[in-house]
């Protein structure tokens, strides 16, 4: 990953709402979830977060599916900074020095 990858995965995963709505994603990996539930779980603006996560799957971070009228939103397994079940996404910024 050459370093733009690098400053954009950054701005993606640091500011607060997103932080929140990827440790609640990245810690449940095969859960789904519509964005008025992300955005109840994270105490989030839902028409703030419609935006956001589209970005998110954009960069691959997330993935994306219709459901009926819905799109539900996962961790992508298949993305380089994808952290499993039992690790904290905290101690992995912590450990990153963000």
């Amino acid at each position: 990953m050459g370093f733009l990858m690098n400053s954009v995965l950054a701005e993606l995963l640091f500011r607060d709402y997103r932080r929140r709505v990827l440790d609640l994603l990245l810690l449940r990996p095969g859960e789904r979830y519509h964005v008025r539930e992300i955005a109840r779980l994270t105490g989030t603006s839902a028409g703030t977060l419609h935006k956001e996560l589209a970005k998110l799957a954009e960069g691959g971070l997330l993935l994306k599916e219709s459901v009926g009228n819905h799109l539900v939103y996962q961790a992508n397994p298949d993305c380089p900074v994808f952290f499993g079940v039992g690790e904290s996404f905290d101690e992995v910024i912590n450990w990153w020095g963000y």
